[in-house]
């Protein structure tokens, strides 16, 4: 009776979805995110990593200022440096996402195209491995982020963003970890925007 009935909520979520058009604005993105990274734990004081990404990423519109985002990050974070007779060792690994962003239009020309202005919330589940070893571990991170896009005049279905995260890695073995960092990514809506 249960899957009876997640089934039903499922095919009534895709047929909203089909019949309101909002997989019109489908986009693939692509993006590449330099990462510096706070973390203190066992006993130790906090020391600086740095580290960097890659992430793929499929959007769905849910309104013309809001869409919902899920992606896959690949990624690597360096050693700390030894200073004080410690090191936080290395990692890299894969994570799962889910975002939800909204965006707003700060100028518009007709000759240079769409200029917006946005933020978003995320959740990932990550799970990396240390370096020179086959440790592995999983860790949810979520995170906030800002971001400046540019759509083109020339190239509507084109979008270049440049986006600032804030994330916070909930790890059972550390007192805490943040990261921040900045990146680049472009994002291509495969029928355009409506």
């Amino acid at each position: 009776m249960l899957g009876s009935s997640r089934s039903r909520l499922a095919v009534s979520i895709i047929f909203l979805i089909w019949t309101t058009g909002c997989l019109h604005g489908l986009a693939l993105g692509l993006g590449a995110f330099g990462t510096v990274q706070m973390a203190a734990g066992q006993g130790f004081g906090p020391k600086l990593q740095l580290g960097g990404s890659v992430s793929f990423d499929l959007s769905f519109p849910l309104a013309a200022w809001l869409e919902l985002s899920t992606g896959l990050d690949i990624f690597g974070v360096l050693p700390s440096d030894t200073q004080g007779g410690f090191v936080y060792r290395g990692f890299g690994g894969g994570a799962l996402s889910l975002a939800l962003r909204g965006r707003g239009v700060v100028a518009s020309t007709a000759r240079l195209g769409e200029l917006g202005l946005g933020g978003g919330l995320d959740a990932s589940a990550a799970v990396p491995g240390y370096q020179y070893t086959t440790l592995y571990f999983f860790y949810p991170e979520v995170g906030l982020e800002g971001f400046i896009d540019l759509r083109p005049a020339g190239a509507p279905q084109w979008s270049f963003r440049l986006a600032v995260p804030l994330r916070a890695q909930l790890r059972r073995d550390l007192d805490y970890s943040f990261s921040t960092g900045a990146g680049l990514s472009v994002h291509y809506y495969l029928k355009g925007k409506k």
